[in-house]
């Protein structure tokens, strides 16, 4: 688990001294692990904003020469994602970092073509390694259900209410909505 102090831990890591907040808990997992992992193992690590992670499964690979696959349910904070910073917040850039950790990967999964698009510009030498893979969703999600302009409009959200996934911005597009 992640014991320490968590804002000082982010403040540390805005400042440069640590790479990530997680980086304690990265130390002690690889402790843990680094003699239960094998080169047969495969590494799926997830990041969903954090680069505690990756930065884990790419230290693994690197140690144990095992299956790295690399998870992004969200992009990498403070990173550059088509030319815009991921948060305004005085941050130090991370991009360095994620070619670190990523020079290594076997495989990239991210949540949307977008972002995958964004990655492959960044990453080109990793291209083919690159895929879009969403998640939840069974069935085409193109066979939309037809509704009547008379029914209301109804929208539940659940999930993170960071700045990126405010439920304000669902209001916000459907403004833009002319019909």
């Amino acid at each position: 688990p992640f014991t320490k102090n968590m804002r000082l831990a982010f403040i540390l890591e805005r400042l440069g001294y640590y790479e990530c907040y997680l980086d304690s808990w990265v130390e002690k997992s690889l402790v843990y692990l680094n003699d239960k992992v094998c080169k047969d193992d495969i590494i799926f690590a997830t990041c969903g904003g954090e680069l505690g992670s990756i930065k884990l499964g790419s230290i693994l690979k690197e140690n144990h020469k095992c299956t790295f696959i690399a998870n992004f349910h969200d992009p990498l904070d403070y990173t550059y994602m088509n030319g815009l910073k991921l948060d305004k917040k005085p941050h130090i850039s991370r991009d360095k970092l994620e070619n670190l950790y990523l020079d290594n990967v076997d495989l990239i999964f991210t949540s949307s073509k977008y972002y995958r698009d964004s990655l492959v510009s960044k990453h080109y030498n990793l291209k083919d390694k690159i895929h879009n893979c969403y998640f939840g969703y069974m069935i085409n999600i193109d066979n939309k259900v037809q509704r009547s302009n008379k029914s209301k409009l109804r929208i539940a959200y659940s999930g993170s209410m960071s700045d990126f996934q405010q439920p304000e911005i669902l209001l916000r597009a459907y403004q833009k909505i002319k019909h």
